[in-house]
């Protein structure tokens, strides 16, 4: 019947009157500062501030930290903070070449789980280093992992439009030798 089609035609104008409304609303938003990233590059150096703190509450370390021949690496991360941290699959590994920290181009993908790092606790993970994708030359190699905290610092961040505080992100390392 010609009537269901004008009132299908009708409902749908109107939809699309809304949606198009809703689009050109401005929302009076306070920006976020972006989140600090603390570079926690390398056990021998010597950090400070949140760098220290965070290098002593939640640390990531190679077990075993040498290995004769390897297409994997266990790294443990260690929370000994009172909350609770949170990390993904992702990471990259870098290997210490001429003097300097060198990325290793993998092409790897990553599922999006959201793992948590329970305070006083301990997570191992495996890192694979994918041999057929690069030759591993003996040497030393360090493998880059961010981790999430929310921030204990009120002072210095906004409350986000959920009223919670803003996770912090920070990136550990670990290093390991390949004989």
């Amino acid at each position: 019947p010609p009537y269901i089609s004008n009132f299908t035609d009708f409902v749908l104008l109107i939809c699309l009157l809304l949606i198009s409304a809703g689009c050109n609303q401005r929302q009076d938003y306070k920006e976020l500062p972006a989140p600090e990233t603390s570079r926690l590059v390398s056990s021998k150096q010597n950090p400070s501030g949140l760098e220290a703190k965070m290098k002593a509450n939640i640390t990531m370390k190679a077990v075993p930290d040498t290995y004769s021949s390897a297409d994997k690496v266990h790294v443990i991360i260690t929370n000994t903070t009172s909350s609770k941290a949170y990390t993904d699959m992702n990471y990259s590994i870098e290997h210490y070449e001429d003097s300097e920290w060198k990325k290793i181009p993998l092409n790897i993908v990553y599922n999006l789980v959201k793992i948590s790092l329970l305070p006083n606790k301990s997570e191992e993970f495996t890192i694979y280093l994918y041999p057929e994708q690069y030759d591993y030359k003996p040497g030393q190699y360090r493998v880059f992992k961010t981790i999430s905290t929310i921030s204990d610092l009120p002072e210095k961040h906004s409350i986000n439009r959920t009223g919670s505080q803003p996770e912090q992100s920070h990136v550990l390392t670990a290093e390991f030798t390949l004989e």
